[in-house]
Order: structure tokens, then C-alpha cells, then sequence
């Protein structure tokens, strides 16, 4: 394993994703049971918000729920599907989300001018398969400072390589990423994507992906050691037929303390080996039942 994989390298990035409690706003649910849902914090200043949402595959059941609930307009940016159906308050735009202008990707500074938000507060929705650590470190810091509330998937925090397609960014690399967003946010709400496995590495638990809601310091009051345990009752498994993963361990869990969580055969190291064995067979025998009531 690298030196930077290491277990102090390691605890450093996890301490960055310690939930924050924060003062007023109702958390909700915004979007469908299950994967393409996430959990923000609601308050007056969501209506009329602009949503940006980077990341739609198959679901944007958050961008049409969020647009249900607040009425501001919905940016929708993805460049690996083909244009939805029109609708109102909605534009679509086949491109992706990067640190700087490339071949049908562009910044987000550049995308805010482009639609005339420039100056304007919005809501943020990244789901962008890992391109989201070298975006995040490029945004300017005065666009960040107008993102109301972040939602972001992060991938590959383990930084094994094996939840992205991009090339693996290192421990420290994508630790300085966070320690930018922790001057800016609070991160706020914790959820682990139970498609990806909790790796341990030197002793530690990992969530390899994880959901996360960010909070702008400056509209929210919030400090460290939030007491809620996670998953809370409005998370939802991303892939219904396992369990959801329960963060019961450092940082995430009320009055832990920093330290290792896990032994070299630990539990949940040993079903992070067996739960894609059992999924692979569960595929098969779906398959199989599907041909079977379908012939061709």
C-alpha cells in the first residue's frame, strides 16, 4: 500500500468529514427513496434558489423535487446521457463540470456567467464519478463562498482507485481538498453509498463513498460534535438490496474518539470482501429468472 495511504494520512482526511451541528433549518429529504436522494437542511433562503446539479445518468429525481419544493430554476449539466424532455424552469446542457475549459467540459465559474448567476447564491449538486476532487480544487474562492449548500458524492476516499474512473488522487491531495471546503462549509449531514465497500486501512474505517451536505459558514452557525448517529431515519440504502452502512465508528459517531476502529479482520472488512461475491450471484440468479419468464 502507499506511504501516503498511510494510517495518519488517513485519520487527517477523516477528521475533516466530522459532522458539524448547525442552529435552525429543518433537514428533508430531497429526491426519490434509495440512490439519486439526498438530505439537505431547508430554510427561507432555499426559495427561489438556483440549483446546479452536475451528474443526472438516469435519476434527477433530486433537481425535480428540489425544483417542486422552491421554485428557482434548475441547471442541469451531463455530458454521458442524451438531452431529457423540456420543461419549465429546467435547462439542460450536454456538457460536464472541470477545473478549467476542455472538450465539452467547462468551469463552473464559466457556466454561472454563462446563464447570467453571476453574483447570485445557488445551491450545488455534484455527482460527477471522482472529477469532483480536481473541480472542487479549482473553483475560485468567491464562487464557493456563493454556494448556499453543497451536495456532493465524494469517491474514493480510500484512494485505492477503485470507485472512479479518473486517475487516484493522493491522501494528501485530496485532504488539502477538504480542509478548503471545511474554511468555507460546515459539513453538515453523512451518508456512505453501500455500493461502494468501508475499507480498513490501519485500523481505520473508510467509507470508500459517501454522500455529504456541506453548509455555508456564513448563512449557517454550526460547530463541531453533532450528536445525530448516521444513518439517520431520512437516508435510504443507494442499492436497495443491502444493508445501508452503519457509521458507527470515528469520526462519525457521537463522542468517539480519534483512533483506530478495526482490527485486520474486523467484520465489516470481511463483508466489504463477501458483499460484491454475494451481489455478482444475486445478478446471475436475476438474469436467470428474467430469461426465464421472458423467452426469446
Amino acid at each position: 500500500m502507499p506511504e501516503s495511504n498511510g494510517p495518519v494520512a488517513i485519520a487527517d482526511l477523516l477528521a475533516e468529514l466530522s459532522p458539524h451541528s448547525v442552529v435552525g433549518g429543518v433537514p428533508l429529504r430531497v429526491g426519490d427513496r434509495g440512490d439519486g436522494g439526498y438530505v439537505i437542511l431547508v430554510d427561507d433562503g432555499l426559495e427561489g434558489r438556483a440549483l446546479y446539479s452536475y451528474g443526472i445518468g438516469d435519476n434527477d429525481s433530486f433537481d425535480r423535487d428540489f425544483h417542486r419544493r422552491f421554485g428557482g430554476p434548475v441547471r442541469q449539466y451531463d455530458h454521458s446521457v442524451p438531452p431529457p424532455a423540456e420543461r419549465d424552469g429546467f435547462r439542460f446542457f450536454a456538457e460536464g463540470i472541470a477545473a478549467a475549459p476542455a472538450p465539452g467540459r467547462d468551469t463552473l465559474q464559466h457556466h454561472l456567467e454563462a446563464n447570467g448567476d453571476q453574483g447570485r447564491n445557488f445551491v450545488l449538486k455534484m455527482d460527477v464519478e471522482g472529477a469532483e476532487w480536481d473541480v472542487l480544487r479549482g473553483v475560485p474562492d468567491a464562487v464557493l463562498m456563493r454556494c448556499d449548500q453543497l451536495v456532493l458524492e465524494a469517491h474514493d476516499l480510500a484512494c485505492l482507485g477503485r470507485s472512479t474512473a479518473y486517475p487516484v488522487m493522493s491522501v494528501e491531495e485530496k485532504l488539502r481538498v477538504l480542509r478548503r471546503l471545511n474554511r468555507h462549509f460546515h459539513c453538515w449531514h453523512v451518508h456512505a453509498n453501500n455500493y461502494a465497500s468501508i475499507h480498513v486501512i490501519g485500523g481505520f474505517k473508510v467509507p470508500d463513498v459517501m454522500e455529504l451536505t456541506w453548509l455555508n459558514r456564513t448563512r449557517y452557525l454550526g460547530r463541531a460534535g453533532s450528536q445525530r448517529r448516521f444513518p439517520t431515519a431520512l437516508d435510504d440504502p443507494c442499492q436497495f438490496r443491502c444493508y445501508d452502512h452503519t457509521l458507527d465508528f470515528w469520526p462519525f459517531l457521537p463522542g468517539a474518539e480519534r483512533g483506530p476502529t478495526a482490527g485486520p479482520s474486523d467484520p465489516s472488512e470481511i463483508a466489504a470482501r463477501v458483499k460484491p461475491w454475494l451481489r455478482r450471484r444475486w445478478d446471475r440468479l436475476a438474469r436467470s429468472v428474467s430469461s426465464f419468464r421472458n423467452p426469446r
